[in-house]
Protein backbone atom coordinates (compact mmCIF):
# COMPACT_ATOMS: atom_id res chain seq x y z
CA UNK A 1 0.00 0.00 0.00
CA UNK A 2 1.12 3.44 -0.45
CA UNK A 3 3.42 4.86 2.53
CA UNK A 4 1.38 7.75 4.18
CA UNK A 5 3.80 8.18 7.49
CA UNK A 6 5.03 11.50 8.05
CA UNK A 7 7.43 10.65 10.61
CA UNK A 8 11.21 10.89 9.06
CA UNK A 9 12.50 7.75 10.92
CA UNK A 10 10.03 5.22 9.92
CA UNK A 11 11.04 3.23 6.71
CA UNK A 12 7.76 0.91 7.14
CA UNK A 13 5.45 -0.02 8.83
CA UNK A 14 2.02 -2.62 8.87
CA UNK A 15 -1.43 -3.57 10.12
CA UNK A 16 -3.91 -6.16 9.71
CA UNK A 17 -2.52 -7.91 6.26
CA UNK A 18 -1.73 -4.36 4.67
CA UNK A 19 2.53 -3.11 4.73
CA UNK A 20 3.86 0.01 3.46
CA UNK A 21 7.11 1.15 2.80
CA UNK A 22 8.98 4.41 2.78
CA UNK A 23 10.01 5.68 -0.83
CA UNK A 24 13.03 6.68 1.00
CA UNK A 25 13.97 3.33 2.48
CA UNK A 26 17.72 2.71 2.90
CA UNK A 27 16.90 -1.11 2.53
CA UNK A 28 13.63 -1.29 1.10
CA UNK A 29 13.69 -5.01 0.45
CA UNK A 30 14.39 -5.45 4.17
CA UNK A 31 11.79 -3.01 4.89
CA UNK A 32 9.72 -4.84 3.05
CA UNK A 33 10.86 -8.67 4.48
CA UNK A 34 10.27 -7.16 8.43
CA UNK A 35 6.96 -5.61 7.59
CA UNK A 36 5.86 -8.55 5.86
CA UNK A 37 7.35 -10.71 8.57
CA UNK A 38 5.02 -8.72 11.34
CA UNK A 39 1.66 -9.81 9.34
CA UNK A 40 2.96 -13.52 8.97
CA UNK A 41 3.90 -13.07 13.33
CA UNK A 42 0.66 -12.46 14.05
CA UNK A 43 1.33 -8.81 14.88
CA UNK A 44 -0.73 -6.83 13.18
CA UNK A 45 -4.07 -9.15 13.78
CA UNK A 46 -6.43 -7.78 16.00
CA UNK A 47 -5.83 -10.17 18.43
CA UNK A 48 -1.66 -9.76 18.17
CA UNK A 49 -1.39 -5.91 18.55
CA UNK A 50 -1.82 -6.09 22.41
CA UNK A 51 0.56 -8.57 22.44
CA UNK A 52 3.20 -6.86 20.22
CA UNK A 53 2.54 -3.43 23.23
CA UNK A 54 2.94 -5.73 25.20
CA UNK A 55 6.00 -7.18 23.99
CA UNK A 56 7.61 -4.71 21.55
CA UNK A 57 11.29 -5.63 21.73
CA UNK A 58 10.38 -9.14 21.41
CA UNK A 59 8.40 -8.79 18.42
CA UNK A 60 10.65 -6.76 16.68
CA UNK A 61 13.22 -8.97 17.43
CA UNK A 62 11.38 -11.70 15.62
CA UNK A 63 10.17 -9.21 12.71
CA UNK A 64 14.03 -8.13 11.97
CA UNK A 65 15.47 -12.18 12.65
CA UNK A 66 12.71 -13.19 9.56
CA UNK A 67 13.64 -10.09 7.31
CA UNK A 68 17.24 -11.46 7.89
CA UNK A 69 17.04 -15.13 7.53
CA UNK A 70 14.71 -14.45 4.20
CA UNK A 71 17.40 -12.36 2.56
CA UNK A 72 20.13 -14.51 3.27
CA UNK A 73 18.09 -17.53 1.31
CA UNK A 74 17.56 -15.46 -1.35
CA UNK A 75 21.20 -14.39 -1.53
CA UNK A 76 20.21 -11.24 -1.25
CA UNK A 77 22.78 -10.01 1.19
CA UNK A 78 23.41 -6.72 -0.43
CA UNK A 79 19.89 -6.21 0.29
CA UNK A 80 20.84 -4.90 4.24
CA UNK A 81 23.62 -4.01 6.74
CA UNK A 82 23.78 -7.17 8.13
CA UNK A 83 25.34 -5.24 11.24
CA UNK A 84 22.68 -2.87 11.51
CA UNK A 85 20.16 -5.40 11.04
CA UNK A 86 22.00 -7.16 14.45
CA UNK A 87 21.92 -3.66 15.76
CA UNK A 88 18.78 -3.61 16.01
CA UNK A 89 17.82 -6.73 17.15
CA UNK A 90 20.20 -6.03 19.89
CA UNK A 91 18.98 -2.70 20.92
CA UNK A 92 15.09 -3.79 20.96
CA UNK A 93 16.14 -6.74 23.05
CA UNK A 94 17.92 -5.25 25.82
CA UNK A 95 19.96 -7.99 26.87
CA UNK A 96 16.99 -10.60 27.13
CA UNK A 97 17.10 -13.43 25.38
CA UNK A 98 14.28 -14.64 22.96
CA UNK A 99 12.77 -17.95 24.03
CA UNK A 100 12.76 -21.23 22.05
CA UNK A 101 8.99 -20.64 20.84
CA UNK A 102 9.76 -16.86 19.73
CA UNK A 103 12.65 -18.79 17.63
CA UNK A 104 10.73 -21.00 16.05
CA UNK A 105 7.90 -18.85 14.90
CA UNK A 106 10.96 -17.04 13.14
CA UNK A 107 12.02 -19.71 11.48
CA UNK A 108 8.37 -20.60 10.45
CA UNK A 109 7.46 -17.33 9.36
CA UNK A 110 10.43 -17.52 6.88
CA UNK A 111 9.73 -20.79 6.03
CA UNK A 112 6.18 -19.68 4.99
CA UNK A 113 7.26 -16.02 2.96
CA UNK A 114 9.63 -17.97 0.97
CA UNK A 115 7.37 -20.42 0.12
CA UNK A 116 4.92 -18.28 -0.99
CA UNK A 117 7.48 -16.11 -2.67
CA UNK A 118 8.23 -19.43 -4.45
CA UNK A 119 4.74 -20.47 -5.67
CA UNK A 120 4.47 -16.81 -6.79
CA UNK A 121 6.90 -16.73 -8.49
CA UNK A 122 6.01 -20.37 -10.43
CA UNK A 123 2.66 -19.03 -11.44
CA UNK A 124 3.85 -16.20 -12.62
CA UNK A 125 6.88 -17.89 -15.24
CA UNK A 126 4.12 -19.83 -16.14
Amino acid sequence: MDFEQINGNVAGYSYERNVAVSPVAKYPFKTLMHEIGHVVLGHTSEQGLEDYREHRGSKEFQAESTAYLALNELSATDQFDAAESRGYIQGWMRNERPDNASIRQVFTATNKILKAGRCYAENVSM
